[in-house]
């Protein structure tokens, strides 16, 4: 889809996991911030962040969301709320999406495992599409409420709203949602029913676009398959000159060859090419390529290849296992990390971005995606490094207050070193919320030796 750009600006969240009521701003002063980086203590809500876009992801590429997402829930309630929100341009066209989730706790019997399930169901979605001045151009708005649905939906571009889709694929749609643990409005049979010369055809058209080849969520269930399993999960997204773009992710075996199809090695070998041009400025020397073993047929009579990954230093070959979990994190990361560098569409979520990566490296390296980037970049960390490298607002501090777990640091000077500001604010306060819940050293040592008649 040309000329598409989808910007995240804000997340809500309404008793998912520890955060009770907060919202979280990817923004500054109306315009949205190419690098964000969330920073706080641990269990205090930044990894929800970025479980939060991977449920919205799930949802708008039209497949089912997580079965454990029933646990997502604050344990002190029964349904949970998000909201998202989204600057949309389309031929310089420009929307402001909004984007509502509710789910609630439920139980479903198993038939094959002869037992009752605990289950998260969607009770409620819906869209809204307004403009720069927030005025309402259209929405779309199913809700499950005792087992019956109902939806509402008007769109202020078309002339009759009754008909911009028939009520029977809408209600379809939603028994569909209900049985597979997937999206309403976003399912492929709601969007290739929407009429043609309505708005919402566009946006539903977008957004889905946006989640399959610009969004990239990268959590630590994904980098931990690195050391966990000795798989890499190769991270690619590429394009050529006939505007055709590759995205996903290429698992390759790091223990033992890995047999792929032919079609698969034809992509990932020029984006091997673009990666060893940035690996070979981050780790001086290092070249990442493959050794072919063979070649063959698969059961269907599609061309399949073998290969083995190796690591490249002058006149040396070994295999890529042999590597370091840094190094090996970077490939992962590498081809992404390009495609958001060099494109405005491309957002890129990280869990834990400093895991296993040099200090002073990540530093370098997230000042210059800072200063040069084009796409959007959200991540987690607990290296304070980068609190030296980054604008005070492009940091987002967790706090230890469930209701307002979200702030940019206020009264920052020009002058101040913002991790010395930050480790102050932790000692002394200063900030209306307050930032890390404190452990008393005294208590820490007294618990270690509580647990010394155990050993």
């Amino acid at each position: 889809m040309k000329n598409l750009i989808v910007k995240l600006d804000s997340i809500k969240m309404n008793n998912f996991k520890n955060v009770l009521k907060s919202e979280i701003s990817f923004s500054d002063k109306g315009k949205v911030l190419n690098t964000v980086g969330i920073y706080g203590q641990n269990g205090s809500g930044k990894t929800a962040v970025v479980e939060a876009i991977n449920i919205l992801k799930s949802l708008l590429m039209d497949i089912p969301f997580q079965k454990d997402l029933y646990y997502y829930i604050n344990i002190l309630n029964d349904e949970l709320l998000l909201e998202y929100k989204f600057n949309f341009n389309k031929d310089k066209e420009k929307y402001i999406i909004k984007y509502l989730i509710k789910f609630e706790r439920d139980f479903r019997f198993n038939v094959e495992k002869n037992l009752e399930e605990k289950i998260a169901i969607l009770t409620r979605e819906k869209i809204e599409i307004l403009d720069l001045n927030e005025k309402t151009l259209g929405y779309i708005d199913f809700k499950k409420d005792n087992k019956k649905f109902s939806i509402n939906y008007e769109d202020l571009s078309f002339e009759n709203s009754d008909e911009i889709i028939a009520k029977d694929i809408a209600m379809a749609t939603a028994h569909v949602s209900n049985q597979l643990s997937k999206t309403m409005i976003f399912q492929q049979i709601f969007r290739e029913n929407i009429k043609k010369s309505t708005l919402f055809k566009t946006v539903l058209r977008g957004m889905n676009f946006y989640a399959i080849t610009n969004l990239f969520v990268i959590g630590m269930k994904e980098t931990s398959l690195i050391s966990a399993v000795d798989n890499l999960p190769l991270n690619i997204r590429t394009s050529n000159n006939c505007n055709t773009i590759a995205s996903g992710t290429v698992p390759l075996n790091l223990f033992a060859p890995t047999i792929i199809p032919s079609v698969v090695l034809e992509t990932i070998t020029p984006e091997l090419d673009q990666i060893n041009i940035v690996m070979g400025q981050l780790i001086p020397g290092i070249k990442i390529g493959y050794k072919k073993i063979s070649d063959g047929l698969d059961k269907n009579g599609n061309s399949i290849v073998t290969i083995q990954l190796v690591s490249i230093i002058g006149e040396s070959t070994i295999p890529l296992k042999y590597e370091s979990e840094g190094v090996k994190k970077l490939i992962a990361l590498c081809s992404v990390l390009i495609g958001m560098y060099n494109n405005e569409a491309v957002c890129l979520v990280i869990d834990e971005l400093d895991s296993g990566i040099f200090e002073y490296l990540l530093g370098e390296l997230v000042k210059i995606l800072h200063n040069g980037a084009k796409g959007q970049l959200i991540f987690t960390s607990h290296n304070l490094r980068l609190l030296e490298v980054l604008p005070k607002q492009c940091i987002v501090f967790s706090t230890t207050n469930p209701k307002k777990c979200f702030i940019k640091m206020a009264n920052v000077k020009p002058n101040h070193n913002l991790r010395d500001f930050y480790y102050r604010t932790i000692l002394l306060g200063g900030q209306k919320e307050e930032l890390y819940d404190e452990t008393e050293e005294y208590e820490i040592e007294r618990a270690f030796r509580r647990c010394q008649s155990q050993v």
